[in-house]
């Protein structure tokens, strides 16, 4: 969805009761149509995919927290016209697939990462 950059897969891995619990996002809707609506906004404001997000293995994102990604930003976003200037983001999007992923002893838990 992100790192293909296709919407419509959205629709295969979120259901319609999924509620998206972004602070800086509270338009998002539920389901899929708000999970695809958030993603879309980036990928229209951020049309080059480029750094760690555009490919990664389960490995590489398991290992990835706390690191940055770099991009530029050359379309909309939000109210604000394409500025073609470069972004850092430190953080990740998770939306417990990891926590399916680490059961499938396909990914470990991160070094120092609570657990419940």
């Amino acid at each position: 969805m992100c790192n293909g950059r296709n919407l419509a897969v959205g629709d295969e891995i979120f259901t319609e009761d999924n509620v998206y619990h972004g602070p800086a996002s509270p338009w998002v809707g539920p389901g899929p149509c708000g999970v695809k609506q958030l993603i879309g906004t980036y990928h229209r404001g951020f049309r080059t995919p480029v750094g760690p997000w555009k490919r990664p293995s389960w490995p590489a994102i398991a290992s990835s927290f706390g690191r940055a990604a770099r991009d530029t930003q050359d379309g909309p976003l939000y109210a604000i016209g394409a500025t073609g200037r470069s972004v850092t983001v430190a953080g990740i999007w998770i939306f417990r697939v990891v926590g399916m992923m680490q059961q499938l002893g396909l990914v470990s838990e991160p070094a120092g990462a609570a657990t419940n």
